[in-house]
């Protein structure tokens, strides 16, 4: 029996499971202050976690600028399909995209522990507890559960909050002693 590639470098065939969870939505208790607020980067925290990176977006300004140029002055058009549409595309699409993937990461590359609802440095204070802020609660699993998707944190918190509570009473319907039975016997 001889071992594919795969089986002796260690990986396997098996399809990819999701991330283990370490904290849920469910652990969230919110703050006075804080229902329903969530941290955000701002516009300052973007322009951090870009670094050198927004080089990336001057194809993308010189595109629209030569699209601008072009509304004004139609003779510049034939230009643009002398450089080629396709490409044209691409270097507006390409930086685009990918100022869009470090902007959705921008809260994961914040290092330092912070209050989810708030983004109050929590650096210097007990490893859970209740942010001095807004008074929400917080531990490291949460902060580690929100940074790894916030987008997706937040929308797994507000369906958990529309679910029924456990000890809620429901009706179910009426009860009917006689059942008729289908063709199949069940």
């Amino acid at each position: 029996m001889s071992l594919t590639s795969n089986e002796t470098s260690g990986e396997s065939n098996s399809p990819r499971l999701p991330p283990e969870v370490h904290a849920s939505p469910v652990d969230v208790a919110p703050g006075p202050e804080a229902a329903d607020r969530w941290w955000q980067p701002s516009w300052a925290d973007i322009a951090r976690s870009l670094g050198w990176r927004w080089l990336l977006i001057l194809p993308a300004v010189g595109i629209v600028a030569l699209f601008v140029a072009a509304i004004l002055h139609p003779r510049m058009i034939g230009g643009f399909w002398w450089i080629g549409f396709k490409w044209i595309v691409m270097l507006a699409a390409l930086p685009v995209v990918a100022a869009g993937n470090v902007i959705r990461k921008a809260a994961a590359n914040r290092k330092e522990p912070f209050c989810i609802h708030c983004g109050y440095t929590l650096t210097g204070l007990p490893e859970q507890g209740i942010c001095p802020e807004c008074g929400s609660t917080y531990s490291p699993q949460l902060i580690q559960e929100y940074r790894r998707d916030p987008h997706w944190f937040i929308k797994r918190y507000k369906a958990q909050k529309q679910l029924p509570q456990r000890e809620a009473p429901f009706n179910a319907g009426p009860v009917t002693s006689r059942r008729r039975r289908s063709r199949d016997g069940t």
